[in-house]
């Protein structure tokens, strides 16, 4: 089982809801961007077309399974932003940082944990952390869209780097 980490946090931002019309374009170029890099792989400087998209591993990214995790996880991150457990504050924290370029993996990590102080009990400690990260991600972008897409790819990392045993283990809890 291979995953795209970006490809469950796609899913995850489409999977929840928002009327912000500019977070909608910002999230439709992403989809468009990470299609043409699924489809062509990334252009090489000279031009050329890399082989397809795949996981670290070098097997081929089980699309679907990304699909239902990132399915999954915004249910979860729906449920929290409706239950008002995203705190406007956090978010704020957030977006300061990134526009002064100097949120780091600590910070995040910090501002995580103070969103999951709130949680209520029962829910899966790594589970919750990729979610309140997922859901940080989203309301970020919509609350400054044009940071939407720098801010994927640094949750996305930082969800690599840090959570993807408990993604892949996810599949295998089924």
């Amino acid at each position: 089982m291979n995953l795209d980490v970006e490809l469950v946090l796609l899913t995850y931002l489409k999977h929840t809801s928002s009327e912000d019309h500019e977070y909608k374009l910002v999230l439709d170029i992403l989809e468009r961007d990470f299609q043409t890099h699924a489809d062509y792989g990334d252009l090489e400087t000279d031009g050329n077309i890399p082989v397809l998209r795949t996981s670290e591993d070098s097997g081929f990214v089980d699309e679907e399974l990304c699909r239902r995790i990132g399915a999954q996880l915004a249910e979860l991150g729906d449920k929290l932003e409706r239950e008002g457990r995203i705190k406007k504050e956090v978010v704020e924290c957030v977006v300061q940082d990134l526009l002064t370029n100097s949120l780091t993996e600590s910070r995040f990590e910090e501002l995580i944990k103070s969103v999951m102080q709130n949680l209520p009990a029962g829910i899966e400690t790594e589970k919750a952390t990729v979610a309140v990260a997922m859901a940080l991600t989203k309301e970020v972008g919509c609350s400054v869209p044009s940071l939407l897409q720098n801010f994927f790819y640094y949750t996305a990392g930082f969800i690599q780097r840090n959570y993807l045993a408990y993604l892949q283990q996810i599949d295998r809890q089924r």
